[in-house]
């Protein structure tokens, strides 16, 4: 990817067999797939089709919304204990942290 004179917008070089989903902030999805002759699709080309599927399917979109949220909220939920935790001085006493992290 390269910077453009935009600053934040990118170039990406798309191959020929390659696929590419754009999100764009207006809410609709640009879809770039590769010309399929046979009957075999190829593996990443499934897999933008599923992500295509689940963007227009509001019900599929919503349990992997769910899915992502729950995901991080376990992420967060370990960091924070990470710091939460005890911490032990060099005098021996421990101390904990004056903030934590409730969920």
């Amino acid at each position: 990817m390269t910077d453009t004179p935009a600053g934040n917008r990118k170039k990406i070089a798309i191959g020929e067999n390659d696929v590419a989903l754009i999100f764009k902030e207006d809410g609709h999805v640009d879809l770039s797939f590769p010309e399929i002759s046979d009957e075999h699709v190829p593996e990443h080309v499934m897999a933008a089709l599923a992500l295509s599927y689940a963007v227009v399917d509001e019900e599929f979109f919503a349990i992997i919304q769910d899915r992502f949220a729950q995901q991080a909220a376990m992420t967060l939920e370990e960091e924070a204990r990470e710091r939460n935790a005890a911490i032990k001085k060099e005098d021996g006493s421990v101390t904990t942290p004056h903030l934590k992290v409730v969920s």
